[in-house]
């Protein structure tokens, strides 16, 4: 984790989304990890902490170049096919004009 502590400042009955940023330098993809959570803050004048936990799975990282190698790939495999009934059509119509101009 990059910010083990991380101050927030909230309103009585505010809510908030708080995101923490990991970092994975030993994990394997596939791998899954507890995560413990402490949260303290003071009311009426009296401290209190709650903790919680839960569970971190490590998945594949997909970077935008892996993203546009994969849509490269479809599209290249989109276009053969494409060229590939091109030249069956062409080749049919081929065969059917021989064939109605032969006596």
């Amino acid at each position: 984790m990059t910010a083990p502590v991380q101050d927030v400042k909230l309103a009585a009955w505010e809510e908030r989304t708080v995101s923490v940023p990991f970092v994975n330098r030993t994990a394997l993809v596939g791998s899954r990890y507890p995560v413990f959570a402490e949260l303290q803050y003071d009311e009426d004048g009296v401290h209190q902490a709650v903790a919680g936990q839960g569970m971190v799975a490590i998945e594949a990282a997909h970077s935008f170049f892996e993203v546009r190698r994969t849509w490269f790939w479809i599209a290249a495999g989109v276009l053969v096919a494409l060229w590939v009934g091109i030249l069956l059509w062409r080749q049919m119509t081929a065969r059917s004009r021989r064939t109605e101009s032969s006596p």
